[in-house]
């Protein structure tokens, strides 16, 4: 009913290419505009390709400013090396472009890389915990802070708020930081 109202809004207002900034949204535009032939040419973009692409990054210095923020003991606090994980998303996986494109908006040589990143990367607990698995979600979440430190990461940063929220939620290891509040120099309650 929603993706029928949705999708009928899009035709009446011709739209031809939507911008979004959720790895789950783009997934599920592509699907459910891909389902009808009077849809299916409207091209989903993630914001952060678009960011990416028009020369936007993320300042060494804001990002390093937030962290010891978040952590005054960290590395990045002390004056080390700044080091930041991307945590990938599940519904990027298949193409990959939010990860790609966070990766060129995070600071140079900023990027470390977890064990399971990209397409092997798992996910951040909140399908477990959709699922009725709160215990194995908690766990999912703990293993990505747990991941983060021994890749020596000052924070983990994501594309997608509800891994934001639960990752800050669920594991205290490392803050965790979703790439818009890094890069607009401004934390999300």
């Amino acid at each position: 009913a929603h993706e029928v109202q949705m999708r009928e809004h899009i035709i009446e207002a011709g739209v031809k290419r939507i911008v979004t900034a959720c790895p789950n949204c783009v997934k599920a535009l592509r699907s459910f505009l891909a389902a009808d032939e009077r849809t299916s040419e409207v091209e989903v973009v993630p914001l952060s390709v678009e960011l990416a692409e028009m020369g936007y990054r993320i300042d060494a210095e804001v990002a390093r400013k937030m962290v010891a923020a978040a952590t005054p003991e960290s590395g990045a606090a002390l004056g080390e090396e700044l080091r930041l994980a991307p945590h990938d998303s599940c519904p990027d996986r298949d193409t990959g472009e939010f990860a790609e494109s966070v990766r060129q908006l995070l600071p140079d040589g900023a990027v470390c890389e977890t064990k399971h990143n990209r397409r092997k990367s798992f996910c951040c607990g909140n399908l477990l915990r959709a699922a009725g698995k709160p215990d194995r979600a908690l766990e999912q979440s703990r293993r990505h802070g747990q991941e983060a430190l021994e890749a020596r990461a000052d924070a983990l940063v994501t594309v997608c708020m509800s891994c934001a929220f639960l990752l800050s939620k669920q594991q205290k290891d490392v803050p965790v930081f979703h790439y818009l509040e890094l890069l607009y120099d401004w934390r999300i309650d």
